[in-house]
């Protein structure tokens, strides 16, 4: 995504401790929604599907900007901002004095000169045209230019008060310039605007901590479908001990956003506490054990071998000691304590995935593979899972449900280019060469990849059709002047000779 103007749904990332809590924290822009099927889709991680979803409403409603905001957001986050920004291009051709379509150009735009034009021409067909003084506030912010982003925000803003996104970036304004007390005045005046905005929550809650927990619990109220107001409301729930109520909150952020990793660790640490295999003297311990382990991988052992012995029935402190033994590179040690760790919780989804990818690494995917189909199934937008399961399937000579798995995980993210690879691979492997050559050249014409060239190679010499991949990474080359790709193109012609 284009780093002059911020998604929709996620404006920045800042660390900060809420009541001695370290929570990460999102500070996003625009309203938080009641759940819609593009949100389903995204939470099953389909960003394909949301993007299917997204152009059907554009469509049914072309005056919707913040469908129009999101389809943008959405196209650019899945690596097809040129095409989106034609896309908005073109319209602009059949209603010129649109200042919506410029600046939705300008929003789709893969390029910060020409959003900034594009922003522009809109402004001077309607000088008061809020969402491009916003658009040209994320341009300042990214030249730097931190006062001029503050003021073109603020003038946002006060054309419409209802632009979350704007109101995040004005309050973005103050936390750079290290004007907290301000951040917190202007996140305030955003919420009487926009109450339904979770982001503004967070930014009180998170610089001034007396506030934080009303104002999350309020936040949790206003806006109840924002997995991060309730993930840190689950962090802060679990910092004062209170490991029922954070479990409970945890959960209802993962039912909204299942792939987010806070509320995960979360509602890991609060089942083992409400479970009493884990009591809060183990979970600070456990906290400092990995904390530790970032520092000195090898001074954190004792650290935890210690925790395995006090809390032998705790899932979580051998999952611990099986991520620092894999860390360390002593995967049979990580082996064993993942298969400790599923003897206890079977169900604990983590250590289904450790324990799936490890026996890969160790060349055991047949015993990977009921690990593995779990965890994917659990987590079905984590593509290390669908590779991993994909190859393992592949290696004990199941080449169906190898190209079945790939090709699934290949429909939710088309522009991945490690499930790209993998799916080309499986597919090779399944005798169906044609395919796997029609996939990479599809991935190079549209995610333009050089990864993929190299398996443009091979696919083309196993589908018989070297001239023309040829022909195509030549075109490549000379238009990106790029001297690998032209050599590449001479193997394939060399490999085309009688």
């Amino acid at each position: 995504m284009q780093k002059w103007f911020q998604s929709a749904r996620s404006v920045a990332l800042h660390s900060f401790r809420v009541l001695g809590c370290l929570t990460l924290i999102s500070l996003s822009s625009g309203p938080a929604y009641a759940l819609t099927p593009i949100d389903t889709a995204l939470a099953a991680g389909d960003v394909g599907g949301a993007i299917v979803l997204a152009k059907a409403i554009t469509d049914a409603s072309p005056g919707d900007m913040d469908a129009h905001e999101l389809y943008i957001d959405l196209m650019l986050a899945a690596a097809q901002g040129a095409r989106a920004e034609q896309m908005y291009r073109s319209m602009i051709q059949s209603d010129p004095t649109n200042p919506d379509l410029h600046y939705l150009h300008g929003r789709a735009a893969v390029s910060g000169k020409e959003a900034q034009a594009a922003f522009e021409r809109a402004l001077r067909i309607d000088p008061d045209h809020a969402r491009s003084h916003m658009g040209i506030a994320a341009v300042h912010s990214a030249k730097g230019a931190m006062h001029e982003a503050a003021m073109a925000y603020r003038r946002a803003v006060m054309l419409d008060g209802s632009l979350g996104e704007a109101w995040m970036g004005w309050v973005r304004m103050h936390i750079e310039a290290g004007d907290y007390e301000g951040a917190i005045l202007v996140a305030q005046d955003g919420l009487r605007a926009v109450p339904a905005e979770g982001g503004l929550y967070m930014v009180v809650a998170t610089l001034d901590g007396k506030q934080a927990l009303e104002m999350l619990e309020r936040g949790a109220t206003e806006a109840p479908d924002d997995a991060r107001v309730l993930s840190a409301l689950a962090e802060v729930y679990l910092s004062l001990e209170q490991p029922d109520k954070a479990l409970m909150v945890a959960r209802r952020a993962l039912r909204v956003s299942p792939s987010l990793p806070s509320p995960t660790l979360t509602e890991m640490f609060a089942s083992a506490l409400a479970a009493e295999t884990l009591d809060y003297p183990g979970y600070r311990a456990l906290i400092q054990a990995r904390e530790q382990q970032g520092v000195d991988p090898s001074a954190a052992v004792a650290s935890f071998n210690t925790l395995v012995s006090k809390y032998p029935k705790c899932a979580l402190v051998l999952l611990g000691r099986a991520q620092l033994h894999d860390q360390l590179g002593q995967s049979a040690l990580s082996l064993t304590d993942l298969a400790l760790a599923l003897q206890r919780d079977q169900n604990l989804m983590e250590a289904q995935a450790a324990f799936g990818l490890t026996l890969v690494r160790a060349d055991r995917s047949k015993e990977a593979l009921p690990w593995l189909t779990a965890a994917t199934a659990g987590r079905p937008w984590d593509a290390s899972l669908a590779i991993a399961l994909g190859r393992a399937q592949s290696k004990t000579g199941d080449h169906v449900a190898a190209v079945r798995t790939l090709k699934v995980q290949y429909l939710r993210k088309p522009w991945d280019v490690p499930t790209l690879l993998q799916y080309a691979e499986v597919l090779q492997s399944a005798g169906l060469h044609e395919e796997a050559y029609r996939l990479v050249i599809t991935g190079l014409k549209d995610v333009g990849d050089p990864r993929l060239a190299a398996a443009l190679v091979m696919t083309a010499i196993a589908a018989g059709h070297p001239l023309e991949a040829a022909n195509f990474l030549e075109d490549l080359g000379h238009q990106g002047n790029s001297q690998a790709l032209l050599d590449l193109a001479s193997r394939l012609r060399a490999q085309a000779k009688p």
